[in-house]
């Protein structure tokens, strides 16, 4: 495939290649990604081959020993000076170990899940649908308006697939204006 992203907007490329991972993960085929964007090859790619002019081999390795180790002055300077950075496009969501939260469902008492919250040591939940998808980080000032959980989907919420990057993840944090808040961003 060749340059198959380039030409969409950020959000849309995120999902596309969440998208592609997943099925190349399904299939268990090779698949072959042409891209001068290096974020995106040590996201799709189990190993990376960088070229220079003239289709010259510079390095051949996994996006770990690239960033780690540039074999050449070429590969240092493609990978720029953000290689500490490109370390986030190594580790997927699924991978970080976090903490639990409370979560609760639309129709549930709202002072009973306000006590699991409190007793959690957290000042807010994640509403979850049917599926157990989040919709809403509602603070426990919030929910105590109402006698139960309400149905809304919160648009401060940046949820973000399992398969996702720590970079698309924060990238999601960012765009969501969330960077400064001391709630999470969910997986979904």
């Amino acid at each position: 495939m060749d340059e198959p992203f380039g030409a969409v907007d950020p959000l849309t490329r995120v999902r596309l290649q969440d998208s592609l991972l997943s099925i190349q993960q399904e299939l268990g085929k090779t698949i072959v990604l042409v891209t001068h964007d290096f974020q995106e090859a040590t996201k799709l790619g189990d190993k990376v081959l960088i070229l220079s002019e003239g289709g010259r081999i510079e390095q051949y390795a996994t996006p770990a020993e690239i960033l780690a180790n540039p074999a050449t002055p070429f590969v240092e300077e493609f990978v720029g000076s953000g290689a500490t950075l490109a370390q986030l496009t190594l580790t997927r969501v699924r991978d970080v170990d976090y903490e639990q939260v409370v979560t609760a469902s639309v129709g549930e008492n709202a002072e009973e899940v306000a006590a699991r919250a409190r007793i959690a040591g957290h000042d807010w939940i994640v509403v979850v649908d049917g599926r157990g998808r989040p919709r809403a980080w509602p603070t426990l000032a919030e929910i105590a308006t109402k006698p139960q959980i309400s149905d809304y989907i919160d648009a401060r919420l940046p949820v973000v697939s399992e398969s996702s990057t720590l970079n698309d993840a924060l990238d999601s944090m960012l765009a969501a204006s969330q960077a400064e808040s001391s709630s999470p961003t969910v997986a979904g």
